[in-house]
């Protein structure tokens, strides 16, 4: 945080204007609150600075690009995931049989359970 107590004045910014400054996400800006958590709380270990001045709450712009310049470093510094997929987790094609058999599985338990009276097949067919 010294190193922010030792920025110019007129980088300050508030939340609010931080929010403003910052590209939209999935067309949407982010809120002011998330930036807000971002100070309080951090994300994934790492915090913005800001300090209070009276009411309001500021950062700068220095600090938010030591913030994602953080962040990115901490991106890169996690593992890489495999790609590995464990074989029962594949999406792989079902016989229709098997397919059906689940389903019938699926509702007896529901009708053990009394979720459902009887078997919907089995009401059309009486």
């Amino acid at each position: 945080m010294s190193d922010f107590l030792n920025v110019e004045t007129k980088n300050l910014v508030t939340l609010t204007e931080a929010a403003a400054l910052l590209p939209k996400v999935g067309g949407k800006k982010i809120h002011v609150s998330t930036i807000w958590r971002w100070c309080k709380n951090g994300l994934r270990g790492v915090a913005l600075e800001y300090m209070r001045c009276g009411a309001k709450i500021v950062t700068s712009e220095t600090a938010m690009l030591r913030f994602f310049a953080a962040l990115a470093q901490h991106d890169e510094r996690r593992p890489r995931s495999s790609g590995y997929k464990p074989t029962c987790l594949k999406n792989k094609p079902r016989a229709e049989a098997a397919r059906q058999r689940e389903i019938e599985n699926a509702t007896a338990i529901l009708v053990r359970a009394k979720i459902i009276q009887t078997a919907p097949h089995k009401a059309a067919q009486s």
